[in-house]
This record gives structure tokens, C-alpha cells and sequence, in this order.
């Protein structure tokens, strides 16, 4: 038997309520409806007004409505009368998934509660809601818990996105994600139902993915077997995405004409992007072309059979590579003086991988992407030292949603190796589809992206005009797609130059060609975040996150209003579907004008209702203020469609001269953020702007508020209870208006090779010399200014407890003389430097002078 079974129906619910901080004493009369977050109230309207309780309001219209194939519906009252055999679901006492959605944003709490009655909690689904696997017993007794609106098993229509249900292609090539503990069960049942499970893979610690042959009309029958939380087809047009360009995006333009310049400029920054490793995923490369002057690095494959660390001599990734790293060094100007085949970071390194094989996993060939490809690639990439990614293909050409593919390249945002020992994270850089604008038809109408564009994590860039368009440069050209994501998220965050675009090409070792084409936009971005890895690692230390870099690149782009998008209308301000946050501005990037400060991931937020605040003055009065919020989000469904693709949900909220400002909350006519605005619920990169007339020189208040933390956005693989960190970037901001030091409390001692050193104490001050306020942040220790073996052996990274870190393990193997460096992922916190100490073998109460290097 068959059957949609829900549980319990509460009462539609219109209107929701946020009532931010609320005075002191609006907690000793809350009603029973109310939720309480610590930073905020939730709560329906009709109880607010009864309770008139005084703080922030922020209205939400039906927050609990969930959207498929368009209708919009409180799922409380039940579902729509859709197709009876994509709402059917077994009627047995079999395990299989189940919705939960919740009474507000999630509390870990609420989640723990659902483990201790047998439910496992696999994956977030907006609006409000949990994914959780268990049996209809225990799935029945979370009505009785009092967090708990709606319950449902997990009908087949959530589980297919809306393209494959009404317009299926006609091949059975098919992907899936099932639940890991009933993998065997699972399989089984696809295949006495005549399905071909090819291969099968672990997609974390929760869930494997399948690569399936299964006729597309069998889908709704395949999507009621217990396990199956996702099925959607393969995409089958899959494929590429077809040195004036520097000085384009340097301000390299004299009125409306792009002047030669760029190896002047890219001097006088000291950067080159030097050692920098940056992989090229494209069709292949000519490595032999002078241009390329010794820039490739070994591709480091993990074994398997399907390999991306092949070679190829290809056009189109020839063209790409060069636009990244090219040397110039064939001396070949073109008619207007510029120099050819010269990249925007020429001392960066490549990595040679080719995606063509992993295109071959449907039975009808080329186009199709066999599921772990995404993976495969990126593993690779991170066992190759790449901490960047171009790429300037996809393995879909029309708007697919969130779909598996596309979890993937989230899940190798913060974590390419999960083989490996922490973090190995990759910034994908990705061109967007060539969609030629607005998309007229499809349920993602009016996108015309493809996939994977819509992935939340990754930098996605469309591309302007050049080369022949001199009064155009700053138009969108017309083969690039307009977004949004499928789930109304805005795509993409960036253009730059891609039509026409001159670099090398594969005819001989010394050719250089045009191309036009998102292709050639993403990799004048690629390298561009090259030379920002450069300059932060040799200013602090340490590589940018992918959050930052996105909220760097973004805070400092250049707006387009005024300009024209693909279809030839004009462009409001951004941030849009069409520009993102505007057109890559890498001199402003990385010489700002003014003051740029920046904060990474120092602060982790472990529970709706927690929040991050911090001080800064304007740097200068006279000029706009800009501010990006940007975190690297957990893994969404994977669904595919419209379903949403966010998880954790983080408000910028700025206080200037007594007014607040939410996130994205941009007026289109002014380019400027909107004075007690509304916060935005969907993307994971957020800004506000600010006129000298809204901030009045005075000091700002930047605020992060966690409005709901509903997944682990720090272990996609092996995820542990909901956290989220977040970057940072300010463009005409200067340091907090209390600095924060680091200083050693207790100094390293002589020890001999290998002899642990005593603890070392390291704690953070204010500038009054006291310890500092405000959140814990992480300390490393490394060695400082030592030639030769430089080793620190132990733990070298702590976060701070009560602005204190001791590091108690630490031992140095080799003889020497050495100091320690105390730093702060934060550039706003000054680092510190111990006292000298020796290790040497010890003699009597002396130590023996260590040997000459």
C-alpha cells in the first residue's frame, strides 16, 4: 500500500514576526507561541500584537510555505492535488526519509531531541524544515514534540526535480543520492526493478551517490524506494564554455580607449602571483608554448581508473591557461602595442586537468557526466597543491537547479581531500553558461544558466565586452547568461572581460588568438584571486578562505549601472541576476584607494539566535563605505529544480549615524542600501553600501547575526552538530576603535632536540594593555625568520578560551636558534614575536653551540 502520510495538521500560518534585539524586558511576558533566540524573538504576528512587545521588527510572509512547480503552499494544511503517483508513498513500517519542518530556525537542541527518539537528521530543506531518516513509528512521535508543526514521509515529487517529472530527456542515463546505512537495501530494490547501478560512491558520512541507467518514466516508481533522497537525470550537454583584458580591470582605460601598461602596473604591486598554484580544468593545454615558460605542475592522480591528470593539446584550454599565468614572453605586441600572451598573475603556477573523460558516462556517449566526476577532479586539484580552480566548462548547458553536481562543487569549497588531515579548501573559479541573456521557457525562466552556476560556494562570472567594443567594454556582452538560480538566489557574483579576449592558442608554440565567451571571462578572475592569495599570504601569513576572496573580489568590483546587459537593456545598480556585484576591479582589489579591512573565519557560530559585532571608523569621510558578507555554506539537497539550495542563513546588519542596514537590502535606483531595510534569507554573500551622507564619517557597528544555523558548514564529510564561520571585507573601513594585540604571557625556554617546551601562554589585549572584549579568535605559533629545518612539532593552532591560548606540546627536533610568531587569522590583530631560545644538546648546565649550516 501506498500513501502521503502526515502527520498532525496545524493551522496555516500568514504572518511571522522577528522581533530583533528586544528590550530587556520583553522576555518576562512572552507568549506561548514565542520562540526565544537570545538575539531575537519569533513569534506570529497575532501574539506580537497581543503582547506588543518592543524591539526590531522584521516581518516574514508565510515562512512555512514550501514551493513545487511553481504552487506555493503551507504544507500544514496539506499538499496540492499533484500527480497521484508523485505524491505516493509506502504505507509499511519500512525506515525511509521523512520531513520535520520546525515552529522557527532550528535550535541544536531541536535536532538532539529527534536523534534521542531514533530520527537521524540528514539534511536541511527550506523553509524551516529537516530531512531526517527513521521508521514511521519514530517519524510519528515527533508530533508530539513541541518544536515540531508538520511531519511527512518524504513524498517521490521532492525527491525528482520538476524538469525530469515533465520534460525528461529521452536517455536513461540518471544520478541519485541514497542513504548510506541502507546502501545494499537500496540498490537492491533499483535493480529488481530492472535498473543498472553502475558505480557507487560515498558522498559523506550520511549519504552515497548512485550512477544509474533508468528510464526516466520509471522515475516516480524508483523515487518511492526507501533511501532514494535524490534522483534526477544526467544533464547530456555538457562542454566548454566557449593581455588587453588585463589592463581592462587594472584601470588601464584612458576615456573610453583600454592603453597598453599592464606589466608596468602588475610591477609596481610586487605581486606575479608567484608559487601560486591554480588548476586549469578545460580540454588541455599546450604546454610547450613559450608563453608558458616552465608554469606546469605534476598532476597528482588518486588511482582510479577515470583520471583528470591526462594531457591534450586543446584551443580553447590553451587560450585559458595563458589568461591566467601566460609570461608574455614571445615579445609579440598586436597592432595597438599591447603585449600578447601575458596573464594577469605570469608567476603563477598550473596544473594541467582535462574533464573531456568524465563527459563519457552515459550510454549515449559524450556529454554526459558520470556523478563523481566533480570529486574525482577536485581531489586531484587538492593533491596537486592547487588552491584554485578555473573553469571554464560545465557539465550541464541549461538551468538544472541545485542539483548533485552542483552540491559537490560545495562540498570541495571547504574540503577538496577528505582523505587528508583538515581542510584542503579549492575556490572554484567558474565561467557561466553562454546563455545569450533571458531564458523565455523552462521552470527557471528567465535564467539561462547552466550547471554547475547556481552552487552557493563558488566565485560564478559572466562576462563583459572588449577588444573591438572600445565604448562597450563595460556592457555585458551578449552571449552571457542572465541568472537567477532556479531558486531565486542571485547569479552570478561577478563579470570581467570575455568577448573578445586575446591569449594563447594551440596552432604553435608562439600563437595567440581571440575568443569570445564566459570561458575567457573566468580566468582573468582566476587570476586575478591569484594575485590576492599572493598578497595576503605575504602580508599575513597565511592563504585567503574562498569566502574572503569572494567578499573581497565583490566589495571592490565595479558597478555597471547605466550599461547594458546581454539583451541590450540598461542596467540598474547592482547587485542584479546580470552583473552580480559588478565588473572586476582587481586595482581596487589589491590597491584599494582606501582602507580595505578584512576578517577571516576567526569567529565560528554555533547556534541560531548567536551573533559577532565589531567597531570601525571610516578611513575617509568624503567616500562610500562597502561591505560584503561572505561565508562557504553547508552542502543543500542536491535535489535539483527549484527546490532551495541554502542551509545556514547569516544577517549583515551595519548601525551608521543611528540607522540600520541589512544586507542586500540595495535600492536598484541608487546603488545604495536602504536605511532599516529588510535581511535577506537566500544568498551566502551579502553588502551593504553606504553614502558619505548615510554614514557621516562617524564610527559603524558591523554586525553578524546568525539567523538560523541548521547544518556543519565546516566538515562536509563528516558532519557534526550545525556551525558556521564567515569572512569579512571593508572597503573604506579602519581598524576597530579598540585594537587587539597578541602578547606572550610566558616566553619559550632553551631545550634540547626534541624536548617538549614548557606551555606558552599567549593572550590577546586591548590597547589599554588589558585583556581584550568581544569573540575568541584562533592563534597560530610558527617558527619565525630560520634557515635550513624549520620544524614545530605538535599542535600549532588553538582558539582562544577567556582571549587566552597555551600550547603545551610543542618540541623542535632540530638544533638551532629560534624565535616564535604568535599570529591571528584576523589582519586587524597585531601579531607578536617571542624572545630568543636555543635547542642544542646539553651538557652539564651548558649548551652546546649548534653545528654550522
Amino acid at each position: 500500500m501506498l500513501c502521503l502520510c502526515l502527520f498532525e495538521p496545524a493551522q496555516a500560518d500568514e504572518r511571522w514576526l522577528r522581533i530583533d534585539a528586544p528590550e530587556s524586558g520583553a522576555r518576562t511576558s512572552l507568549p506561548a507561541e514565542a520562540i526565544d533566540y537570545g538575539s531575537f524573538i519569533w513569534l506570529p504576528e497575532q501574539a506580537a500584537a497581543r503582547a506588543r512587545l518592543p524591539g526590531r521588527v522584521q516581518a516574514f510572509e508565510r515562512p512555512f510555505d514550501y514551493e513545487i512547480d511553481g504552487i506555493h503552499f503551507d504544507p500544514a494544511g496539506g499538499f496540492p492535488a499533484f500527480e497521484p503517483e508523485w505524491m505516493a508513498s509506502r504505507r509499511d513500517a519500512a525506515a525511509d526519509f521523512h520531513l520535520v519542518q520546525f515552529r522557527g530556525p532550528v535550535k541544536p537542541e531541536w535536532l538532539e531531541a529527534l536523534r534521542e527518539i531514533g530520527l537521524d537528521p540528514v539534511q536541511y530543506r527550506a523553509p524551516l524544515s529537516y530531512i531526517v531518516w527513521g521508521s514511521p513509528t519514530e517519524a510519528a512521535r515527533a508530533r508530539d514534540l513541541s518544536f515540531v508543526r508538520f511531519g511527512a514521509r518524504l513524498p517521490p515529487i521532492m525527491r525528482v526535480p520538476g524538469r525530469d517529472r515533465h520534460r525528461p530527456d529521452a536517455h536513461t542515463n540518471a544520478m541519485a543520492l541514497i542513504y548510506a546505512a541502507q546502501r545494499f537495501e537500496t540498490i537492491a530494490a533499483l535493480e529488481a526493478l530492472g535498473v543498472t547501478v553502475r558505480t557507487v560512491r560515498s558522498s559523506g558520512l550520511q549519504l552515497d551517490q548512485l550512477h544509474l541507467e533508468a528510464e526516466p518514466e520509471m522515475f516516480a516508481q524508483l523515487a518511492a524506494i526507501p533511501g532514494i533522497l535524490a534522483l534526477q537525470q544526467i544533464a547530456d550537454d555538457g562542454g566548454p564554455r566557449g593581455e588587453m583584458s588585463n589592463q581592462s580591470v587594472v584601470g588601464g582605460i584612458s576615456g573610453d580607449q583600454v592603453v597598453p601598461g599592464y606589466s608596468e602596473w602588475l610591477n609596481g604591486t610586487e605581486l606575479s602571483g608567484e608559487d601560486i598554484i591554480v588548476s586549469v580544468v578545460d580540454g588541455g593545454i599546450l604546454r610547450s608554448h613559450v608563453d608558458f615558460d616552465s608554469r606546469f605542475r605534476d598532476c597528482v592522480s588518486t588511482g582510479e581508473e577515470l583520471t583528470s591528470c591526462t594531457s591534450a593539446n586543446d584551443f580553447h584550454g590553451t587560450h585559458v591557461a595563458g589568461a591566467i599565468a601566460g609570461s608574455g614572453l614571445t615579445g609579440i605586441v598586436d597592432g595597438e602595442g599591447f603585449l600578447r600572451g601575458l596573464g594577469m598573475a605570469p608567476e603563477a603556477r598550473l596544473i594541467e586537468q582535462r574533464y573531456p573523460d568524465f563527459l563519457d558516462g552515459g550510454p549515449d556517449g559524450e556529454g554526459s557526466m558520470v556523478p563523481n566526476g566533480m570529486l574525482t577532479i577536485f581531489h586531484e586539484s587538492a593533491l596537486s597543491g592547487a588552491v584554485i580552480s578555473n573553469n571554464s566548462w560545465g557539465p550541464a548547458g541549461t538551468p538544472r537547479g541545485y542539483d548533485i553536481p552542483t552540491r559537490h562543487v560545495d562540498m570541495i569549497t571547504r574540503d577538496a581531500d577528505p582523505d587528508a588531515p583538515g581542510a584542503q579548501p579549492i575556490l572554484a573559479v567558474w565561467a557561466i553558461m553562454n546563455g545569450n541573456g533571458d531564458r523565455g521557457d523552462g521552470e527557471c525562466s528567465p535564467s539561462s544558466l547552466g550547471a554547475p552556476d547556481e552552487a552557493k560556494n563558488l566565485l560564478s562570472v559572466g562576462s563583459t565586452a572588449l577588444q573591438s567594443s572600445k565604448r562597450e567594454i563595460f556592457d555585458i556582452s551578449a552571449n552571457s547568461a542572465h541568472g537567477p538560480a532556479c531558486d531565486g538566489r542571485q547569479v552570478p557574483q561577478l563579470v570581467a572581460p570575455g568577448c573578445y579576449t586575446d591569449s594563447t592558442t594551440s596552432g604553435s608554440d608562439t600563437a595567440h588568438g581571440l575568443l569570445c565567451g564566459t570561458s575567457m571571462a573566468a580566468p582573468v578572475v582566476a587570476g586575478a584571486t591569484a594575485l590576492f592569495f599572493e598578497q595576503h599570504r605575504d602580508q599575513f601569513g597565511t592563504l585567503p578562505s574562498p569566502a574572503l576572496s569572494r567578499a573581497v573580489l565583490s566589495a571592490t568590483a565595479r558597478d555597471l549601472a547605466g550599461q547594458l546587459d546581454a539583451n541590450g537593456n540598461v542596467l540598474d545598480h547592482r547587485p542584479d541576476r546580470k552583473q552580480g556585484w559588478g565588473r572586476l576591479n582587481a586595482s581596487r582589489a589589491l590597491q584599494p584607494e582606501s582602507n580595505l579591512t578584512l576578517i577571516d573565519q576567526i569567529v565560528t557560530l554555533t547556534a541560531t539566535g548567536q551573533s559577532w559585532q565589531g567597531s570601525y571608523i571610516i578611513h575617509h569621510a568624503d567616500q562610500p563605505v562597502s561591505i560584503r558578507l561572505a561565508w562557504t555554506d553547508a552542502p543543500g539537497p542536491g535535489t535539483g529544480g527549484t527546490t532551495p539550495a541554502w542551509v545556514n542563513d547569516l544577517d549583515l546588519v551595519v548601525t551608521a549615524n543611528g540607522t540600520e542596514y541589512y544586507g542586500n537590502d540595495i535600492d536598484p535606483t541608487t546603488g545604495l542600501s536602504r536605511p532599516e531595510g529588510t535581511p535577506d534569507g537566500r544568498n551566502n554573500l551579502e553588502g551593504v553600501v553606504l553614502s558619505p551622507d548615510q554614514h557621516q564619517g562617524g564610527e559603524i557597528v558591523i554586525k553578524v547575526l546568525a539567523a538560523n544555523i541548521a547544518g556543519d558548514a565546516l566538515d562536509p564529510w563528516q558532519p557534526a552538530a550545525p556551525r558556521q564561520d564567515f569572512a569579512l571585507a571593508g572597503l573604506n573601513l579602519g581598524a576597530p576603535g579598540e585594537a587587539v594585540t597578541l602578547a606572550f604571557a610566558t616566553q619559550p625556554a632553551d631545550r634540547e632536540p626534541g624536548q617538549p617546551l614548557p606551555a606558552i601562554e599567549i593572550e590577546s589585549i586591548d590597547a589599554a594593555g588589558q585583556t581584550a572584549q568581544g569573540p575568541e579568535i584562533r592563534i597560530s605559533l610558527e617558527l619565525d625568520g630560520c634557515t635550513g629545518h624549520c620544524t614545530l612539532v605538535g599542535t600549532n593552532e588553538r582558539e582562544t578560551q577567556n582571549h587566552r591560548a597555551i600550547f603545551s606540546d610543542l618540541s623542535i627536533p632540530d638544533p638551532g636558534t629560534y624565535r616564535l610568531r604568535a599570529r591571528s587569522a584576523n589582519p586587524t590583530i597585531d601579531g607578536a614575536l617571542s624572545d630568543s631560545f636555543s635547542i642544542a644538546p646539553l651538557f652539564g648546565d651548558r649548551f652546546e653551540q649548534p653545528p654550522p649550516e
